[in-house]
């Protein structure tokens, strides 16, 4: 029998509702190992179990629907998580005992799962067509950039146009802008602030989260810093198709044959340039067009060595959080957030902005807890704190 768990508050957002902690933890991990109950018996109760929540029931400071958040981290567990995935999602959907502490959860899974992930992929600078070419150095440590290139040859996965600032134009090549995407941010792997206590904390939480959600092995975890910049973290991608793939627009869905991956929109219809070409899967070997010989552009140095194509754990992970995102309107709410912000960070409200926003994106600011806006009245009112689970859950 597990022991009572606590409604907690976090330093930093301690406004929010809330039920991830240690307690919290260590009653998911005593239903995930107990081996009596199996992962689809435990699914079909989740099931039912999110159905505690009404369907109006929002996020405290949010308009998003708790049981949306839910239903929908249920859904796409599998998708990167596979059978231990989904186990970890229903066991910790069965470790809340009444309607608050799943709307704390559904809260949890918002601001240390998908708030991360969306703000990660924002805020980058469209690539220009006057941006440099990558070198490739002989002998030397290759650049993420050039890695990618050396792997694909300078064309973009997806639609299969080489970059022009590397190839000649020919009758039957389409050139194009050819951007290096990360496939998993870099403040998503490693914690950019490791001194500041308060976000030393919260993306420790986020990294739990998603190793048990994305059933991360523990060394790939412990490798995290040093595959930012690894190939294997990384794609080609047409410029538009790469902005695109940072909003979550798109993804690609591992298919039954090993190493293919079929490319899926989430938008509800392509976006601009892939219309022209349709193409349904992606391509990470390398082509063969002929290289430019004008002296501003350097020719790629030939090698043996082929850098490896992306980890399919990393694509699943992005694909599982853009469904998510976008079948919860998470990615819309999000987007909408920021866009009351400037582009630096500052805070510039504007009518209408909640609680939840304002809080959240000062901190993303770097303020500090005292500087946060106080609480607002009624809230932590001991009719409107989650009740402590029962020992019977």
């Amino acid at each position: 029998m597990d022991a009572p768990i606590q409604a907690q508050s976090r330093s930093s957002c301690s406004s929010f509702p809330t039920v991830y902690g240690d307690e919290f933890k260590i009653s998911v991990q005593n239903k995930f190992n107990d081996a009596q109950i199996t992962t689809p018996e435990y699914s079909r109760s989740a099931t039912k179990h999110v159905l505690l929540v009404a369907e109006e029931a929002i996020i405290p400071f949010t308009e998003l629907h708790a049981r949306g958040i839910l239903e929908s981290m249920h859904e796409y567990a599998p998708m990167c998580g596979g059978d231990r995935g989904a186990r970890y999602v229903s066991c910790a959907i069965l470790s809340c005992d009444s309607e608050e502490h799943l709307v704390a959860l559904a809260s949890d899974w918002f601001k240390l799962l998908l708030w991360p992930f969306k703000k990660a992929y924002m805020g980058q600078r469209p690539p220009a067509s006057s941006d440099p070419a990558p070198t490739f150095e002989q002998g030397g440590p290759a650049s993420f950039e050039a890695e990618l290139y050396r792997r694909q040859g300078g064309t973009c996965a997806v639609l299969r146009l080489v970059d022009d600032r590397y190839w000649k134009k020919e009758n039957e090549i389409d050139t194009g802008l050819i951007t290096a995407a990360h496939i998993l941010r870099r403040s998503i792997l490693t914690c950019d602030d490791p001194d500041d206590a308060r976000k030393t904390d919260m993306w420790v939480s986020t990294l739990d989260i998603l190793k048990n959600f994305a059933d991360i092995p523990d060394e790939t975890i412990k490798s995290f810093d040093t595959m930012v910049d690894d190939p294997r973290n990384g794609m080609l991608l047409e410029a538009s198709m790469h902005d695109r793939f940072n909003h979550f627009a798109w993804c690609l869905v591992e298919t039954d044959a090993r190493g293919m991956f079929s490319v899926k929109w989430l938008t509800g219809r392509p976006y601009g340039i892939y219309k022209a070409y349709k193409r349904d899967t992606a391509v990470f070997t390398a082509h063969s067009p002929t290289p430019r010989t004008d002296a501003s552009t350097p020719t790629p140095t030939p090698t043996s060595v082929v850098p490896p194509n992306p980890d399919p754990l990393f694509l699943r992970i992005h694909g599982a959080i853009a469904h998510i995102l976008c079948a919860t309107g998470a990615a819309d709410y999000i987007d909408k957030i920021f866009d009351r912000f400037d582009p630096k960070g500052n805070a510039v409200l504007s009518n209408g902005a909640g609680f939840l926003d304002l809080r959240l994106s000062l901190i993303d600011a770097g303020c500090s807890s005292h500087q946060l806006p106080p609480e607002p009245r009624g809230w932590g009112t001991q009719s409107q704190r989650p009740r402590p689970l029962s020992p019977n859950i």
